[in-house]
């Protein structure tokens, strides 16, 4: 009751412990797999931190805005409670709903609470934050290494801990090599969040600002990024970072044109070349042993096992269920509804190894526009277009037409500081009463 009247009073500044609370949890967003030991539910820190923040909000600060970000916002929820009540597996969605309506209401919390002047300072939340994947890198490697043993549970002070199944840890790894993954649940997420890392601290030169060491922690990330062995995010990251090249670093026409060499042949010796090279590469170091398992991801890489690969005949599952019927065409089959189905072309397992593709098919075209429309409009707004922040946009779509992603939260966090960065100041608001 003493806060209550000391928030009446205006003793305690609410806005101001919203805003910290929303720092703390981007901070905390990288550990949300660790549960707190003593508490007799299985929870996270984060997690908790996040219970705080939208309380609070709602509580205290909560009010309706009329405009289009609104309208926007209320597409993609009616689309993502849609895609519930028509799935045919609602033990699976669940945990999917529950991460779009986290999604929801951090975008639309962040919309009221932050303005574009806090934009470095959620992007240091997110630098910070890599602390924890490049400490768990460090004892994953050791243990790996040194004590010539695989990492079975994961703490921190005895306080955080999360255990990982001998399914899980054969999943993790390739020719035996483990592929980083901590504290994240998969090595695609580990890969999209450091790649977000990476790009935060580019980022901040937009608002001229800088953080210690920072070529020493983007090497850092870097090396961490190619450990993951994750392709689609190394690949997304590439496309994004070659946009900022040529957009918005202000080379000169001979450096572009260098760029552009370089860029294309890196591209093509990705795609064709570089597999008809092993008999070259083998004798560089014949003992490596991560040598070959990188130069193996890279073969997979080529563009005929691409065109004969999972990948493509999933594709081609998800536009032959998706055109299979008109109501299936607009609204969906229903979240998770898809791992009930026999496929034509090859066996589909919880999603179709694309986010695009997933959602497209479980919500339909409506669906699909709905949830995607926050950056669409992002991503060709006119100011937008004028800001490296658009690398975020291109990462973020490319890593999820490439892979199945969207379950990280790191995605609703990144559309939030785009969408902060062009939205107006003057908003017109209703106060629910």
């Amino acid at each position: 009751m003493s806060i209550l009247k000391d928030l009446k009073k205006g003793k305690i500044n609410i806005y101001e412990i919203e805003r910290k609370l929303g720092l703390i949890a981007i901070f905390l967003l990288p550990i949300d797999s660790l549960n707190i030991t003593f508490l007799p539910v299985q929870i996270s820190l984060f997690r908790i931190t996040c219970i705080i923040f939208f309380i609070i909000y709602l509580i205290f600060m909560f009010k309706l805005k009329i405009n289009y970000y609104t309208f926007l916002i209320f597409l993609y929820t009616l689309s993502c409670f849609i895609a519930y009540f028509l799935s045919k597996n609602k033990s699976l969605s669940i945990s999917i709903l529950l991460n779009d309506i986290f999604s929801i209401m951090f975008i639309y919390i962040a919309l009221d609470i932050y303005e574009k002047d806090d934009i470095p300072s959620l992007l240091k939340a997110i630098i910070y934050s890599m602390i924890f994947p490049i400490i768990f890198s460090v004892i994953e490697y050791f243990n790996f290494f040194i004590l010539g043993q695989r990492v079975t549970s994961i703490s921190l002070f005895g306080i955080l801990q999360s255990t990982v199944s001998v399914e899980d840890i054969a999943t993790q790894q390739i020719s035996g090599i483990p592929r980083l993954v901590f504290p994240y649940s998969t090595s695609p997420a580990f890969s999209l969040n450091v790649g977000v890392g990476i790009l935060s601290i580019i980022m901040l030169k937009e608002f001229n600002k800088k953080i210690q060491f920072q070529k020493g922690i983007i090497f850092i990330l870097i090396v961490l990024l190619i450990l993951s062995f994750s392709r689609s995010t190394i690949l997304a990251l590439i496309v994004a970072y070659v946009v900022y090249i040529f957009k918005f670093s202000h080379i000169s026409r001979k450096q572009a044109r260098n760029l552009t060499i370089f860029f294309t042949a890196f591209i093509t010796i990705f795609i064709l070349a570089l597999p008809k090279l092993d008999d070259i590469f083998m004798f560089l170091d014949a003992n490596s042993k991560i040598f070959h398992v990188l130069l193996g991801r890279v073969e997979e890489s080529n563009l005929s096992s691409i065109l004969q690969g999972r990948h493509v005949l999933l594709m081609l599952e998800g536009f032959h269920i998706l055109f299979s019927n008109i109501i299936t065409l607009f609204i969906g089959t229903g979240t998770q509804s898809i791992v009930m189905m026999y496929g034509k072309y090859t066996l589909i397992p919880y999603s179709f190894l694309s986010s695009h593709m997933t959602i497209l098919v479980e919500r339909g075209i409506f669906g699909y526009l709905s949830t995607f429309m926050l950056n669409f409009y992002i991503l060709f707004n006119r100011k937008i277009k004028n800001s490296p922040l658009l690398c975020f946009q291109i990462y973020i779509l490319v890593s999820l037409f490439l892979y199945e992603l969207r379950s990280s939260l790191i995605i609703p966090i990144i559309t939030s500081i785009c969408l902060l960065y062009i939205k107006r100041d003057r908003r017109q608001v209703i106060k629910i009463k």
